[in-house]
């Protein structure tokens, strides 16, 4: 399966620290804001279901709103787990500015 830079939003769309949930092809994806840094990663928790994007960000994770679940924003595993079982795919980022205007992009 190839990937590609693909637009998910503008930059100025994204409050900081807050999620948005953004659907591209039929796939959910989370966006969190940190700085001028923009993280992505799945949007479904694997606990329980809950909607990533509408959970809240806590020490470099995103946690989610259901149960806690608190899932690293870069490497989208759950933070505190031994096993490394639960993981959260998470997706490349970047910023791509032109003129006044900042869109961000994931890989997908």
């Amino acid at each position: 399966m190839k990937t590609a830079w693909t637009t998910l939003c503008e930059l100025g769309d994204l409050v900081e620290g807050l999620g948005k949930l953004v659907d591209i092809d039929g796939k959910s994806i989370a966006i969190f804001r940190v700085g001028e840094t923009v993280h992505a990663m799945e949007d479904r928790c694997p606990h329980a279901g809950g909607s990533m994007s509408g959970g809240y960000l806590d020490d470099g994770c995103a946690v989610c709103p259901l149960h806690g679940w608190a899932f690293d924003l870069g490497n989208g595993s759950l933070r505190g787990s031994a096993s490394g079982d639960e993981v959260l795919g998470v997706f490349e980022t970047r910023v791509l500015r032109e003129g006044d205007r900042a869109w961000v992009q994931a890989k997908i």
